[in-house]
This record gives C-alpha cells, structure tokens and sequence, in this order.
C-alpha cells in the first residue's frame, strides 16, 4: 500500500483515450467502499463523460484545478448529504481518497479539484457545479475529480523524504 501511496501525484494533463468503463466502476467501487462515520454512509457520486460539461465544470475553478479537467475524460463529483452524517466532509474526503488510490491501481491519472468553499468569478463553485450537473439542495458537493489517461509523468514521492518531525511520539 505505501508503493501505491507513494506512486500517487496529482496529474492534470490527459491524452483524449477514454477511461474504460470497467476502471470507472472499479473507482466508484473504491469510492463506495470507504468507511463513514456511524455507516450513515452519505456520499454520493455523480459521474460525468460528456466533454463539453468537462469543460464547463472546468470553468469553474481557476489555475492549476480547472486546468486538470480541461483535457480529463472522465469527472467524479463527489458529495454527501449533510443530513445524513454532521461530518460528510470527511466521509467525502475518505471516498475521495479510495478513489485517487484506485486510480493509481488502475494507471489512471487524477487530480482533486476542490469544490467546498472555493469561488468561481462571483459565485461559489458549488453554485455553479450544481446548477451545470443540476445537482439536488439536499446534497453537499466537496470536490470533482478529474480522471483520465496520464499524459505527464511525475516521480514518486520517496519514504527517505518524509518530514518524520511531524510524528509525535508520547
């Protein structure tokens, strides 16, 4: 597991081959897999393949995450239902992270665009992912991934570099 941990890096450049649909179902897997506080399980997951609202959604956010889904061919928004657990950002961000994870199993490329609290022109970005993906008031969206075939190659991280002073032993 930590080779798999150590191989994952946020790629944001993709060739235009499309994920496989097997791949797809086997991150949503991933996703649906993760522990949640209490089992309430409330995350959900929207999948998006049409290009164009690839694009759109790319459009709202700016710099270095907008520009991952510009060339993805594949966005998992992911969002939780606030009713169903007082801590669905962290049950989001645990699915989230099973599906970065798969993702490096599958050598696919992928990168966390963030959703929650972040702004798009005027608006927050969740306004306008909800109204592209005409996503329900009764769920919360925590960030889109953007999925594809890698088109970047980065190193991996190596355990020898890991800041231990950040471990506390008592």
């Amino acid at each position: 597991m930590l080779e798999i941990m150590s191989r994952r890096r946020s790629i944001r450049k993709f060739t235009p081959e499309p994920v496989p649909e097997a791949s797809v179902e086997a991150l949503l897997d991933a996703g649906l897999l993760a522990p949640s506080g209490r089992n309430a399980r409330p995350v959900e997951f929207f999948v998006v393949r049409d290009k164009a609202t690839i694009e759109r959604l790319a459009d709202c956010r700016e710099g270095h995450s907008g520009a991952a889904l510009k060339t993805a061919s594949l966005a998992i928004v992911v969002t939780a239902r606030p009713e169903k657990s007082d801590i669905w950002a962290v049950d989001a961000s645990i699915a989230a992270t099973h599906i970065l994870l798969q993702a490096e199993v599958l050598h696919l490329g992928c990168c966390w665009v963030q959703v929650m609290t972040r702004r798009c022109g005027p608006e927050m970005t969740e306004g306008a992912v909800r109204k592209i993906l005409n996503i329900p008031a009764d769920l919360s969206i925590l960030c889109m991934i953007a999925v594809g075939q890698p088109d970047e190659a980065k190193e991996p991280h190596v355990l020898e570099g890991l800041d231990r002073s950040k471990v506390h032993y008592l």
